[in-house]
């Protein structure tokens, strides 16, 4: 089967994160042309999205192949499912809404975190369900210097115990944990993102309890700040493909059920900080 060639269209949804991309079939190959340019978008933008994609795990699969490596996301292994389990899994996301409603970077409690995340929206409740996404590298950028030197010289410990209490399972004895720099620096671009979530960082290394957990909270509020977010409504056939380096997400959880997804992430790299 020969790779299709494309004509895209592309409108940024705000001033600093997200692009709606237009003019791209998943069901066919793409052409390297094609995907270098969806690649320069994806990385400027942070977060992209096709629309009205009619298509298999498999076709989903070989999209973020694009992008990275497809592998078996280790939280879903953490979760019990086996370790050789097909990279794209579905199922009802409000059955574990309570996970993802903190702004977070995926599985940032692993020594080397999903690089990118794709998701197809298959199946919309009747209201609700929206995902929010934050520029965390526009967000460090803002910052004032002194601030950004003292962050820049950090480390945190990220731990999986929120995840797996919020899904009702006991974590006072979970020791899943990594320590990775505050700030890491982009493999691709070179740029400086904020690597702290109120998902999933336990604390900052080598700082009082009551002074670290200020300055988390400190970072957590500007992350929010409207001039660094976005929020999207979903539509059955929309994929989302992010950058698990440069954004945070935050799935809303104002819905029961009915909120059906297939989801795929690919391999990452050890975060390494400007130090």
């Amino acid at each position: 089967m020969s790779a299709t060639t494309t004509s895209i269209k592309v409108t940024p949804i705000t001033p600093s994160i997200g692009a709606v991309v237009e003019g791209v079939d998943l069901r066919e190959p793409l052409d390297e042309e094609t995907v270098r340019q969806l690649r320069e978008i994806w990385l400027d933008r942070g977060v992209i999205f096709l629309r009205d994609q009619g298509i298999s795990e498999e076709q989903l699969e070989r999209y973020i192949g694009y992008f990275g490596t497809p592998i078996t996301e280790p939280s879903n292994v953490s979760y019990g499912a086996p370790s050789d389990a097909p990279p794209v899994h579905s199922g009802d996301s409000g059955l574990v809404k309570a996970v993802a409603e903190r702004w977070h970077a995926d599985a940032s409690w692993l020594a080397e975190p999903p690089a990118a995340t794709a998701l197809r929206m298959v199946q919309i409740p009747e209201v609700g369900g929206d995902t929010c996404w934050s520029n965390v590298t526009q967000a460090y950028e803002d910052l004032i210097e002194p601030l950004r030197a003292l962050l820049d010289s950090l480390d945190a410990v990220h731990w999986m115990a929120p995840s797996l209490a919020a899904m009702g399972v006991d974590a006072q004895d979970d020791k899943t944990e990594y320590t990775h720099p505050v700030i890491a620096v982009h493999p691709e671009t070179g740029r400086r993102a904020l690597f702290v979530s109120e998902g999933w960082t336990k604390c900052i290394v080598g700082l009082p309890a009551s002074q670290g957990s200020h300055l988390l909270a400190l970072v957590y509020d500007h992350i929010k700040s409207p001039h660094y977010t976005m929020r999207w409504r979903w539509a059955p056939g929309d994929i989302a493909l992010w950058d698990n380096r440069a954004v945070q997400h935050f799935a809303v959880p104002d819905y029961d059920s009915g909120r059906i997804i297939q989801r795929v992430v690919t391999a990452g790299v050890r975060p390494v900080g400007p130090q």
